[in-house]
């Protein structure tokens, strides 16, 4: 929820005139909300906001509060610190999840937009936020897109590794059988080198008149 509508619904006698700028608000704080809690599409919350053993709980039980409060007036104060504090920003922006770390320039434009006072250009303002979505839809798009072809080379060296790997192992499987063999062999031979040193004794205990 926008700074501005947060501040309003904390004053009884407060009159807000819903504006366009406050959406675009809405949605910057939407991007940021996903980025911190979420560990990426289709995955659950990060386990840190659960976790209060977890290094990062503190911190990120603290930055959720910002958009939980139940004091609207609050919740307005903490957000218009992140909007106009650069150190403030600065930490919401570490606390992004490594999935999302490649939209922390897109957050930092949208928040260069919707920072910027309400005033009679609000048209650019709305220009220029929607043309900081569009180029973050191309760059995910190319980032995506490279992340792709990494995974079609490592399957292709995946695959022209398999006959290699075949190979290997069977060499390694013959060489075994051959091991095997020669340890059988050298049993046996030794067996019948017992067995002809015990005829050879035989045969002279025999020779002496041994019987």
């Amino acid at each position: 929820m926008a700074v501005d509508v947060l501040a309003a619904a904390g004053r009884i006698d407060a009159t807000l005139c819903h504006s366009f700028a406050h959406d675009l608000e809405s949605v910057f704080w939407l991007i940021c909300w996903v980025s911190i809690h979420w560990q990426g599409p289709g995955l659950p919350r990060r386990c840190a906001l659960d976790d209060p053993d977890d290094e990062d709980h503190p911190r990120l039980s603290a930055m959720e509060g910002v958009w939980t409060a139940e004091n609207p007036v609050l919740a307005s104060k903490q957000k218009q610190a992140i909007l106009v504090t650069e150190t403030e920003f600065n930490e919401m922006e570490d606390m992004f999840a490594p999935y999302f770390q490649r939209l922390k320039p897109t957050a930092r434009d949208l928040r260069n937009s919707v920072a910027q006072p309400l005033n009679d250009d609000a048209p650019r303002m709305a220009a220029d936020f929607l043309e900081v979505l569009s180029r973050a839809e191309v760059e995910l798009d190319k980032a995506v897109q490279e992340e792709i072809q990494l995974y079609e080379n490592a399957m292709a060296q995946h695959n022209a590794l398999q006959p290699i790997l075949a190979g290997k192992i069977a060499a390694a499987e013959a060489l075994r059988k051959a091991q095997e063999e020669a340890r059988k062999a050298e049993r046996k031979g030794r067996k019948q080198e017992q067995a002809v040193s015990m005829a050879s004794l035989m045969a002279d205990f025999k020779s002496v008149g041994f019987k």
